[in-house]
């Protein structure tokens, strides 16, 4: 019934590749498929049973064995022309009080349906195969549709994406993420009006996204994601003009010098970062990768002078770092930021954040030189920025940031010491020492500070108000704040 590479769909929507047909011990009466899923969380194993391999999955641990009378396998493949005339004719014809039969086509006539209410056409989980041998007839009817969305569907051969593009003339986006591309056909037409691709977890070869890339000479926007590139794959990847590239999701270790302007490395592996070669990026996402040291955001601030949007949370070096220290180190270190972490930046916060990396820098309020500067020229910039002198202690007359000691009530240990603004609304505030908490609901637990701490005049008052801010309260630098949680 099927085939090798043969993909299916099951009752919930999930899509596996067959990769074995045939009898295993355990079930000797069943024909078994052994299948590598789309989820490879999915998996059991790599295609073997007790020392016997049978498959080999791309992806280590996605495969596992199913029965092929499992009542959850759908066994529905479809035409995209079926898709089409059941998800956009009929629904044409029910606004137009029109019965829809079987030969609804051959007897209206597709010169009377109006295509062209139609700018997006999402076809995702559509159990979508084959592009069916009618699909010429479809050819400029949908000359308003800009975005085709055929993602997690059940393609094998890339013949097949061609012909239905081919009917498309003013396409701009298409979505192929999710599909498992097995037999490769070269095309040498050319598609002028996509912009945009997205190939994610297919699994092409570097040579095929090449290849493919050719068809579409005037691709501005490429996805990559969760395709399992190395950084020998990427030396290879030769797409010219783009202007963004997503290689989110995959193996890389390394920043790669390529010639875009925004590019996605999220999901990463990169924790070293070297001093060159210099990189013209303007918009860079590390996000989760595995970045642990100062010197090499250092390093990447001396080696990507246009950087302008940086993407960069959720790496280990983060992770005792109140969000506003993180955001003011940051800023502190990277010339011309407009955007960080999603957010933008205002001229007062970045005048702010500086001063504060300043600050702390020359005055040594740090311990084991935590926070040290490995590029002297950035330094060099704020210092002349601000018309200061590295031999000088610099002391701003109103300083827009606070350290405060937060330590539990009842056992008296400080939990964590953390910078923050004094603008940090009392909501964030208790937000941020939940973190430090273990996620504990910020219900669950009070907060307050002492004025004159330690002296027969001391006076405790609660932190209560979640629309103020720091600034509403009476806080000095290094003033301990207590934690007291509710039973």
């Amino acid at each position: 019934m099927y085939n090798i590479n043969d993909r299916l769909e099951t009752n919930d929507k999930e899509i596996f590749t067959i990769l074995y047909i045939g009898n295993i011990p355990q079930w000797k009466d069943i024909i078994a498929y052994g299948v590598e899923w789309d989820d490879s969380t999915r998996g059991k194993n790599n295609g073997d049973l007790n020392k016997v391999d049978y498959f080999t999955p791309k992806v280590p641990n996605s495969g596992s064995f199913i029965k092929s009378t499992n009542s959850k396998i759908l066994h529905i493949r479809k035409l995209f022309t079926d898709v089409l005339q059941q998800n956009y004719i009929k629904a044409e014809y029910k606004e137009q009080n029109l019965k829809f039969g079987s030969k609804l086509v051959e007897e209206i006539g597709l010169d009377k349906i109006n295509f062209n209410n139609f700018e997006t056409l999402n076809l995702d989980h559509s159990l979508i195969y084959e592009a069916g041998d009618d699909v010429v007839q479809f050819k400029g009817r949908f000359e308003n549709v800009k975005y085709l969305d055929l993602s997690s569907n059940l393609f094998t051969e890339i013949n097949e994406i061609f012909k239905i593009i081919d009917i498309f003339t003013n396409l701009i986006h298409l979505d192929l993420n999710y599909n498992r591309f097995s037999n490769w056909l070269e095309n040498d037409k050319k598609y002028e009006t996509i912009t945009t691709l997205k190939v994610g977890a297919n699994y092409l070869s570097i040579t095929q996204v090449n290849q493919l890339s050719n068809c579409f000479p005037n691709l501005q926007k490429l996805h990559l994601l969760a395709n399992y590139y190395t950084n020998d794959d990427i030396k290879l990847l030769d797409v010219k003009n783009l202007k963004l590239l997503d290689l989110s999701y995959n193996h890389l270790t390394s920043i790669p010098k390529l010639n875009v302007s925004e590019l996605n490395l999220s999901h990463n592996k990169i924790s070293i970062i070297e001093s060159e070669p210099i990189l013209s990026y303007e918009s860079l996402d590390l996000r989760n990768n595995e970045v642990s040291s100062w010197e090499d955001l250092d390093n990447l601030s001396i080696v990507s002078p246009n950087l302008k949007e940086l993407r960069i949370n959720h790496n280990p070096i983060f992770e005792n770092l109140s969000i506003d220290e993180m955001t003011m180190q940051l800023i502190g270190r990277f010339n011309g930021l407009k955007k960080l972490n999603g957010a933008i930046l205002s001229k007062d916060e970045i005048e702010d954040a500086e001063l504060y990396f300043m600050n702390y820098i020359l005055e040594k309020k740090v311990q084991s030189n935590l926070f040290k500067i490995n590029n002297n020229q950035r330094f060099n910039q704020l210092l002349t920025k601000y018309n200061k002198v590295e031999d000088i202690q610099v002391v701003s007359e109103i300083k827009p940031w606070i350290k405060l000691q937060i330590i539990n009530s009842q056992s008296n240990l400080l939990i964590n010491s953390l910078i923050f603004l004094k603008s940090t609304s009392i909501l964030r505030f208790k937000g941020i020492i939940s973190k430090q908490l273990q996620d504990l609901s910020i219900l669950e637990f009070k907060i307050f500070y002492y004025i004159n701490e330690g002296t027969n005049f001391a006076k405790k008052f609660e932190i209560e108000n979640y629309l103020g801010t720091l600034n509403d309260y009476s806080l000095s630098n290094n003033q301990n704040i207590y934690i007291s949680l509710l039973s």
